[in-house]
């Protein structure tokens, strides 16, 4: 099993510039996307806490359903699905019932007998025995066995987070997000649906003895394993089930199952979640019966959480051994196809689903993997960004007996005979819409650093942007032109390590499951990794997790820092552009300035234009107007699709940047007139001008604004929380020492740094700079 990855393609996400001075979890934020609105709002996702559940449409009708049935004491089933988004949200219904003393019974389907959703024999059980069925994560398109369930005279309620049809069912009340077009969180998981109903209920019925920890717990596995963007609501409910899993006693079944993963009460996150219980929690369903693990989280038993849980440990192992034999055999079937559909009749089905997963992250191209069951063909599939699977799939219904799914996975069952037929028009499909050229995967480049930035302390501050998946993924960071100085490998030689530095500074890289990495000591290489902290016998350091690396790019330097600005620019044609990081008032800008970015300035016919996105634009040069506050500025600047790199400042310069830095410290006359304005005003805004001094642009009075908050903040005298672009606090009178105060340190070395960083620049020789900016 042989497979050359495909080459990965960089990309800066926004500029990939650095705003002045701002912690890295803002320049990511920032780098995102985001506003300062934003950023402010996603730091404080707990305070801001959950939305109404009353926003979601339906809510209401579904809440007097089930408050009727209660009165009524009508008998109610939960309806849900066989995989772990499935069974969470069965759970949580279930434990929610019972906390408020109503019996409920619940329902999986099987999945290899009865396939994904409602099945037309179950559900004709079911409606014989039910009043009223809740489906969770599940039930958007079961018109035809809706319609049923309503001719025996049951109710249904369906909350569910798929993509609707044209057509909904005839329920008696449907929450599902996609149904609301202003909601903040259309992307819940299915068990966020379900949590968002017993919101609903709890609000309605006044109720106050809820155990939220085991509800937020069960609805953090279930949405990190069903892949929702981590952001919104979805990231408050993980933020919170993650704390509750670390730090409380939640259910027995839920203890057994960390047991047995080998995960550490009190380290888990988003990565053992998802690789480590959710898998477990899978394994009943491909393998055998989702009720089992649906079984052990419900159980007041130590003794079946013991044996259910080695009982889905030991289908996970098989599951493992199944997915292996038949990714070896798939491989062996992969060929020059735009998308692949491969077929086996042996294949299992309830495992092809992670199996064509990992070949989508072999080939990156999109990936359907089909074996037979009951005369039957049944398979899922995998895709990758920009190819939507359920659509395609939707464009083939008259061949399919039942599809369903994401843009990115899809599940589908057809007659063997529609077989070549679903190959060929997806092929013609997908080689016509689409450049097998461009499927390569992106790794996105949240920031460009330097060695000197990746601290313990940066580190711990990136941990803020957590709890990291899909759609807010561990931040990406690169170093450019670092040279490698040791490479070795570790554990018993099945990992690497390499030490690399940038001027005077060293950082360990460490690239995993990878022994024979094309790197020699003495290369000149960027990397693209995740920031690690680490501690060890009391020693606190960062080190950086390799995704991937190149050889360096040189540019060539070229030093005109004497020359005349003016003149010089005047003798370039229109192929540059320039970075500016504090005198903007020379160009003729047809843009609004950026506070946070030092901004960038195409040049097109004799006017300047400011650039937020560097992604597509190549020049022959970039050219350094003016001096940055740290000589690594330069080295992070995104370059590599410019020939030349042309400095260009001056003295002038100099003196400008120093005048900046001396009024960007802090001293106690500083704090203490922060201190008094906020006590007067209840709050300053975040962009309020009332700070401004001297005409200095107004990022430099936000910089201090934000420094000396946290200074405050750190020695006691403020308590603040930062909501809608306004900082609240509440003070407290009593003597302290800046000394005292970590950030106020910091801050200092920090303007002391730029002070000797910003003369380096201004008066070191071309040489010493050249080998600084590329150590060429």
């Amino acid at each position: 099993m042989n497979i050359k990855k495909p080459e990965s393609v960089w990309e800066y996400n926004k500029s990939g510039f650095i705003p002045k001075f701002l912690p890295m979890s803002y320049q990511v934020l920032l780098n995102r996307g985001y506003s300062m609105d934003e950023i402010n709002s996603f730091l404080a996702t707990k305070e801001l806490g959950f939305n109404d559940p009353y926003d979601l449409s339906g809510m209401k009708e579904a809440v007097e359903i089930i408050k009727d049935a209660i009165t009524k004491k009508e008998k109610i089933v939960v309806y849900g699905d066989y995989d772990v988004d499935g069974i969470t949200s069965t759970a949580l219904l279930t434990h929610f019932f019972k906390m408020i003393d109503y019996e409920v019974d619940w329902y999986i389907p099987d999945r290899i007998k009865e396939g994904y959703g409602l099945s037309e024999e179950s559900i004709k059980t079911l409606a014989k025995k039910y009043d009223l069925i809740i489906t969770v994560d599940c039930g958007i398109t079961a018109n035809k066995e809706v319609d049923i369930i309503r001719e025996f005279g049951s109710k249904v309620i369906i909350t569910d987070h798929h993509q609707c049809a044209d057509k909904l069912p005839n329920a008696n009340a449907i929450i599902n997000p996609h149904l609301n077009d202003d909601y903040d969180t259309p992307f819940l998981a299915g068990v966020g649906v379900s949590l968002k109903l017993v919101q609903g209920i709890a609000k309605d019925f006044k109720l106050t003895n809820i155990n939220w920890d085991l509800l937020y717990a069960l609805c953090a596995i279930g949405t990190i394993a069903d892949i929702v963007p981590l952001l919104k609501e979805n990231r408050l409910v993980t933020k919170l089930g993650i704390d509750a899993l670390n730090n409380k006693k939640l259910l027995i079944g839920l203890d057994s199952l960390i047991k047995v993963s080998g995960i550490d009460k009190g380290s888990i996150n988003t990565g053992n979640i998802a690789f480590g219980l959710a898998p477990r929690l899978n394994a009943g369903g491909r393998l055998g019966s989702a009720a089992d693990p649906l079984k052990l989280l419900l159980t007041n038993s130590h003794d079946e959480a013991f044996q259910l849980a080695e009982h889905l440990n030991i289908q996970n192992e098989k599951r493992k051994a199944i997915e292996q034999k038949i990714l070896s055999q798939a491989v062996d079937m992969l060929d020059q196809s735009s998308i692949y559909v491969l077929y086996h009749p042996e294949w299992h089905h309830g495992v092809l689903g992670i199996v064509a997963s990992r070949i989508v992250e072999l080939t990156h191209k999109p990936v359907i993997l089909l074996g037979k069951s009951d005369d039957v063909i049944k398979g899922s599939g995998r895709s990758v960004k920009g190819v939507h699977l359920q659509k395609l799939l939707l464009d083939n219904d008259d061949i399919l007996i039942s599809h369903g799914g994401h843009e990115l996975a899809a599940g589908l069952s057809l007659n063997e005979e529609n077989l070549s037929k679903l190959i060929e028009r997806l092929e013609t499909v997908v080689s016509k819409l689409y450049d097998i050229r461009d499927f390569k995967p992106v790794l996105p480049i949240d920031l460009v650093s330097d060695v000197a930035s990746l601290t313990y302390d940066n580190a711990k501050e990136l941990e803020s942007l957590s709890p990291f998946g899909y759609g807010n993924p561990q931040p990406n960071l690169l170093l450019n032109a670092v040279e490698v100085v040791d490479m070795q490998t570790i554990s018993q030689g099945k990992h690497t390590k390499l030490v690399v530095k940038d001027f005077l500074d060293a950082v360990e890289c460490l690239k995993w499951n990878e022994n024979d990495i094309d790197v020699n000591v003495g290369d000149k290489i960027d990397i693209l990794g995740n920031v690690s902290k680490n501690e060890w016998r009391n020693i606190k350091s960062a080190s950086l997790i390799i995704k991937d690396y190149k050889a360096s790019q040189k540019p060539d330097v070229i030093d005109q820092r004497s020359n005349d600005k003016t003149n010089y620019l005047k003798s370039l044609d229109d192929n540059y552009i320039i970075a500016v990081f504090n005198n903007i008032e020379p160009f003729n800008i047809r843009a609004k300035i950026s506070n946070m970015f030092e901004p960038i300035f195409i040049h097109k016919e004799d006017e300047y234009y400011q650039v937020d996105d560097l992604k597509n634009i190549e020049t022959k040069q970039m050219i350094v107007y003016d001096l940055p506050f740290f000589a690594n500025q330069l080295i992070k600047l995104p370059f590599s699709k410019h020939k030349k790199l042309v400095l260009l400042y001056n003295n002038e310069d100099y003196v400008q940047t120093h005048k900046i830095l001396k009024m960007l410290a802090i001293d106690r006359d500083y704090l203490l007139k922060i201190y008094q304005g906020i006590t007067s005003k209840n709050g300053i805004g975040i962009e309020d001008n009332y700070f401004i001094e001297d005409n200095i642009k107004k990022a430099v009075s936000n910089h201090k604004l934000y420094y000396a908050i946290k200074i405050l903040s750190e020695i006691d005298l403020l308590k603040f929380e930062v909501t809608n672009s306004t900082v609240k606090l509440m003070t407290n009178n009593k003597k302290v020492s800046l000394e005292d105060s970590t950030n106020y340190q910091n801050h200092e070395k920090l303007i002391n740094r730029a002070l000797n960083e910003t003369k380096f620049l201004a008066n070191a020789s071309f040489e010493k700079i050249k080998e600084y900016v590329r150590r060429i």
